[in-house]
């Protein structure tokens, strides 16, 4: 039964979505992070389903749908909160970097710079203060605050400012 009522929500959902037009996308509208287009609110629920659908392969034991489209845009949503994540929550210091790499199967490196405030840049002068690398579920599973870093430290690698890269880790659960 439940499946049944997936498939005919998902069927009208979609339907709806292809009737859409352009400028059906980017009208303003109401966002989990502020007003935002429709097309924003559509890569937010990419994030949300993908996500959930994580939670529930996790609870069965059927991994599954960790690369492709889906898997990306919902890496990008938690990149695109990097700079929180570093400045806010792993209080990093002023002046520092650091940087995330996903090693697979989305892989991704990603720079963040405090410089006052911590944003999300394409390269760093120099090395990063801290690096934090791990593979793109284990760091999905960090953001979402699925699991913590102590649960997972054998699936992380932390270099350079290890101390600062270790708290950046801890605090990485920023998702609801």
């Amino acid at each position: 039964e439940v499946l049944e009522r997936f498939r005919d929500v998902t069927a009208r959902r979609a339907d709806a979505l292809r009737a859409m037009r352009a400028e059906d996308l980017e009208a303003p509208t109401w966002t989990p992070v502020g007003e935002a287009t429709y097309a924003r609110f559509m890569q937010i629920r990419t994030f949300d389903c993908w996500f959930h659908e994580q939670d529930i392969r996790d609870a069965v034991g059927r991994p599954g749908n960790v690369d492709g489209p889906a898997a990306e845009e919902a890496l990008d949503e938690v990149v695109r909160s990097l700079g929180y994540v570093v400045g806010k929550l792993g209080q990093a210091p002023q002046g520092s970097a650091v940087t995330f790499e996903t090693t697979g199967p989305v892989r991704r490196t990603v720079h963040v710079r405090v410089d006052g405030r911590a944003t999300l840049v394409d390269q760093l002068d120099g090395p990063a203060d801290a690096v934090i690398s791990t593979d793109s579920g284990t760091f999905m599973r960090l953001a979402g605050g699925r699991v913590d870093a102590g649960s997972v430290r054998d699936r992380l690698q932390l270099s350079g400012d290890v101390e600062l890269a270790s708290r950046i880790a801890a605090r990485m659960g920023y998702t609801i």
